[in-house]
C-alpha cells in the first residue's frame, strides 16, 4: 500500500529529532549505521578528498539534525552554510555547533571518517574544523520558489543534500523543479584550481585564454626551442611577437566583454610563470625539472604530431597522468583522421586515429572519461595543407585512487 505524502505541517508537528537520531544513527542500534553511513561517507570522502571537489562556499541543503555528511567537506571548503526546513532540526544543529551538553553525539561517526582519512585519533580536531567552517544555519524549503526566501545567498562552489529531497517532494515533477532551483544557487561550473600545465603549446597562446581566469599558475611548454622563444616574446611584449589580438577579442566576446581584451592579455601574461621544454615520448616528459602536481593539463594539436602510433599515444597519456593530482583533469584537443600537415613549404606527419581509437587510448591509460566531443570539418578548403576530416575534444580525469 502506498504511503500518503507527508505534508510540511506534518513534519513541523510530529518530527522528533532525538527519536530520529536514536532510530537511525545511535551507536550499536541505529539502522542506518553500517550500509548507509559507510556508503554515504565513503562517497563523500572520495568526492571531497585530496584532488577532489573544493572551493570557497558549500551549501548543505536539508541537513536534518545531522552533521556527518559535512565531515569530509570541512577540509575542502572555507565557508559552509547548513540548512533545514524544520526549526527543531536547526536548533539541534546549533546545539552541536556550540557544544551543548544535550547535543546529539556524532563521535562514533566522526571517528569513522577520520579512519577513512587515515587519522582516527584526530577526531576532536575534525569536530573543531567543522564547527569553525559552518558559518550559518538557515531555513530552507525545497518546494518554495526561492529555497532560501529573501535571504541573500552567495553563489556556491558546491551544494550537497542527503536524504532530503525524496522526503520534501511529492512527485518526480516536484523533484525535478527542486533540482532546477538548487542549480541557481551554484556558480557556473568549470575546471579550476591552482596549477595548469600546457603541454605542447607550439608557438601559440590562444588555448590558454579562458584558463587564465581559472588557474593561478600556468606552466606552458613545447619541445621546440623556436616555439618556446615565440612564447617568451609574446609574454614580454616584444614588437615582433606573434599577434593574437583577433583571437583574444573573440574569446572576450564569448565571455561577454569584447572591449576587455587588453586586460585578458595581461591576465594571461601574469599567470604564465614558466616556459619549459617538454617531450611527449620521453620517459619523463619534463626531464629532471621538478613539476608540481597539476589540477589540470591541457594539450592542443600536439600528441598526434609527436606520437608515431597508437601505442606511443597511449603511453604518452599514461605519462601525462603522472603530472596530475588524484582527481586532476586533462583536456586534449586535436584532429581525427589526419595524415599530414604543412608549415610553410615543409611537410610533417600526423598520427591518424578515429574517435573510437582515441577513447580506447584514454581507457587503456586508466582515465575516467567525462566528455568526448567531435565535430566534422565543414571547410574543405586547405585540404592540401592538412587532411583531417574532423576535430575532437576529450575531457577526462585521473582517478582519485
Amino acid at each position: 500500500m502506498e504511503t500518503p505524502f507527508s505534508e510540511p505541517q506534518t513534519y513541523m508537528d510530529n518530527f522528533n529529532t532525538s527519536a530520529y537520531y536514536q532510530t537511525y544513527y545511535a551507536p550499536r542500534k541505529g539502522i542506518f549505521l553500517g550500509e548507509w553511513t559507510e556508503f554515504a561517507l565513503r562517497n563523500l570522502h572520495e568526492t571531497f578528498g585530496p584532488g577532489g571537489v573544493n572551493g570557497d562556499t558549500l551549501i548543505d541543503f536539508g541537513a536534518g539534525p545531522t552533521i556527518y555528511h559535512l565531515l569530509s567537506a570541512a577540509e575542502a571548503f572555507n565557508n559552509i552554510i547548513t540548512s533545514d526546513f524544520l526549526e527543531q532540526n536547526r536548533k539541534q544543529l546549533e546545539k552541536w555547533l556550540r557544544k551543548d551538553p544535550d547535543a546529539l553525539d556524532w563521535t562514533h561517526i566522526i571517528k569513522f571518517v577520520c579512519e577513512l582519512e587515515g587519522n582516527r585519533d584526530n577526531w576532536e580536531k575534525k569536530e573543531e574544523t567543522l564547527r569553525r567552517k559552518v558559518t550559518k544555519v538557515l531555513k530552507c524549503d525545497a518546494v518554495a520558489e526561492k529555497p532560501y526566501g529573501p535571504v541573500p545567498m552567495p553563489e556556491a562552489d558546491c551544494l550537497i543534500s542527503c536524504l532530503c529531497l525524496e522526503a520534501a517532494c511529492k512527485d518526480l515533477e516536484c523533484f525535478t523543479n527542486a533540482l532546477k532551483k538548487l542549480k541557481e544557487l551554484l556558480k557556473p561550473g568549470g575546471v579550476n584550481g591552482d596549477t595548469l600545465i600546457d603541454f605542447g603549446a607550439g608557438p601559440t597562446i590562444y588555448h590558454l585564454l579562458s584558463a587564465a581566469e581559472a588557474f593561478n599558475n600556468i606552466i606552458t611548454s613545447d619541445f621546440l626551442e623556436q616555439n618556446r622563444k615565440q612564447l617568451e616574446k609574446w609574454l614580454r611584449k616584444d614588437p615582433d611577437a606573434l599577434d593574437w589580438t583577433h583571437i583574444i577579442k573573440f574569446v572576450c566576446e564569448l565571455e561577454g566583454n569584447r572591449d576587455n581584451w587588453e586586460k585578458k592579455e595581461e591576465t594571461l601574461r601574469r599567470k604564465v610563470t614558466k616556459v619549459l621544454k617538454c617531450d611527449a615520448v620521453a620517459e619523463k616528459p619534463y626531464g629532471p625539472v621538478p613539476m608540481p602536481e597539476a589540477d589540470c593539463l591541457i594539450s592542443c594539436l600536439s600528441l598526434e604530431a609527436a606520437c608515431k602510433d597508437l601505442e606511443c599515444f597511449t603511453n604518452a597519456l599514461k605519462k601525462l597522468k603522472e603530472l596530475l593530482k588524484p582527481g586532476g583533469h586533462i583536456v586534449i584537443q586535436g584532429v581525427l583522421n589526419c595524415t599530414f600537415y604543412h608549415v610553410g613549404d615543409k611537410w610533417f606527419s600526423c598520427l591518424s586515429f578515429t574517435k573510437d581509437e582515441v577513447e580506447k587510448a584514454f581507457t587503456e591509460a586508466e582515465y575516467e572519461v567525462i566528455k568526448v566531443k567531435v565535430i566534422p570539418r565543414s571547410d574543405k578548403s586547405g585540404k592540401d595543407i592538412t587532411d583531417n576530416d574532423s576535430f575532437f575534444c576529450v575531457h577526462a580525469r585521473k582517478p582519485q585512487k
